[in-house]
């Protein structure tokens, strides 16, 4: 608390009040008072108190006296609480960040890896190999691709057994073929 010519009358330490303390620093400039007085409330600011602290303080003139009351804490304490907030705030985003990270790890890592057994059955059947079956664990796009490319395969199996057999008879119509030249010529002489 203090008079119209700035002295301190009253403090939670009254030891202060008995030093005559200066609390000139803790004053707001004219122009700072007049700005707080057109909008109706009290005058809230960060600056140095007469203690040397940064603080942030208040100041509001008691109506029909000369007197003021200028209320001070540090800013440690006053923005504690922000300051607590503010932490919890990036520790959150630190850990949704995190999670959308994993996740997307994950499912890029499955994703990957059925690419790779694609990849790897359509190399199979490149190289000759009929009846490769790949093993299909959901039916999405890639799950899709790897039915057809069961089909495609279980198709190539089946052509590959047709022309085997074509290919046996072929070679049966030319024993047969032989056999009846060498009886005709065997009959005949």
């Amino acid at each position: 608390l203090i008079d119209e010519q700035a002295r301190l009358i009253g403090h939670k330490d009254y030891s202060q009040v008995l030093r005559h303390q200066d609390v000139q620093k803790s004053l707001p400039s004219p122009e700072a008072l007049q700005a707080g007085a057109d909008e109706g409330f009290p005058l809230v600011r960060s600056y140095r108190s007469y203690t040397g602290e940064n603080v942030v303080g208040s100041y509001v003139p008691i109506k029909g006296t000369a007197w003021a009351v200028i209320v001070e804490e540090p800013e440690w304490y006053a923005f504690a609480s922000f300051d607590k907030l503010r932490t919890v705030f990036q520790l959150s985003t630190l850990g949704l960040i995190l999670a959308v990270l994993g996740i997307g790890l994950f499912f890029g890592l499955s994703f990957s890896r059925r690419l790779e057994i694609l990849k790897q059955g359509v190399r199979r059947i490149v190289k000759g190999e009929s009846g490769v079956i790949l093993p299909v664990k959901a039916q999405d796009e890639i799950g899709e691709v790897l039915v057809a490319i069961n089909h495609l395969s279980q198709e190539l199996e089946r052509k590959k057994q047709m022309e085997a057999a074509m290919f046996q008879a072929d070679k049966m119509v030319t024993v047969g073929l032989l056999a009846a030249g060498v009886a005709h010529e065997i009959n005949n002489p």
